[in-house]
């Protein structure tokens, strides 16, 4: 048992072995990294990652599952808060900015991810994922042209620009280009949005 292993609670183990795949990921693709090259991140043995997680594909699976439930509660935190359609889109797209300024390996993990013509579990999740997020925002849209907040049957443009933006922040992110995006950008980006959807 190595010093890391003695020293670590269980559940800081799992964690670190996730976040060190995560960036092994983000640097190399999926199919490039090994299980060795993870353990030895987190200067662990083999056995300890095996305890946690099946194989790789176990591990990367459930390392896609919290990212899912943290979409899943950011999208259900933005619809109970009691904000404008405006705040909502301001505050995801201000949010994905701060997420790839923060950690940029996101960005080159759903690239690389994206990119994969395995259509694997990895891909699938990746695509629960981003469907989560694009039903919840036709959700809150759906809401907001009942409340006559936008014109009836924009919804669907709404969530195709909004889900635009949100891929060209991702490309920008895997390019290193973040320090390019001015500061009022989200507020910039959702006024032209909804400028021609409003009632």
């Amino acid at each position: 048992m190595s010093s890391a292993e003695e020293n670590l609670k269980p559940r800081e183990i799992r964690e670190k072995l996730l976040h060190a795949a995560f960036e092994l990921i983000a640097e190399k693709g999926i199919d490039a990294v090994s299980v060795r090259e993870i353990v030895e991140r987190v200067n662990v043995s083999k056995p300890v990652l095996y305890y946690y997680f099946k194989d790789k594909e176990d591990l990367c699976a459930q390392l896609f599952a919290e990212v899912k439930i943290h979409v899943d509660e950011l999208y259900a935190e933005r619809k109970a808060s009691g904000l404008s359609l405006r705040e909502i889109i301001e505050g995801k797209f201000r949010h994905e900015i701060e997420d790839m300024r923060r950690t940029p390996q996101i960005s080159k993990l759903i690239i690389r991810t994206i990119g994969n013509d395995n259509r694997d579990r990895l891909g699938q999740l990746l695509c629960d994922i981003q469907n989560t997020g694009r039903n919840m925002m036709l959700k809150i849209l759906g809401e907001a042209e009942a409340n006559g907040e936008i014109r009836k049957g924009s919804a669907q443009t709404i969530e195709f620009m909004v889900h635009a933006v949100s891929l060209n922040l991702l490309f920008m992110s895997s390019h290193g280009k973040m320090s390019d995006i001015p500061g009022d950008f989200p507020e910039r980006m959702t006024q032209l949005i909804l400028n021609g959807v409003q009632p």
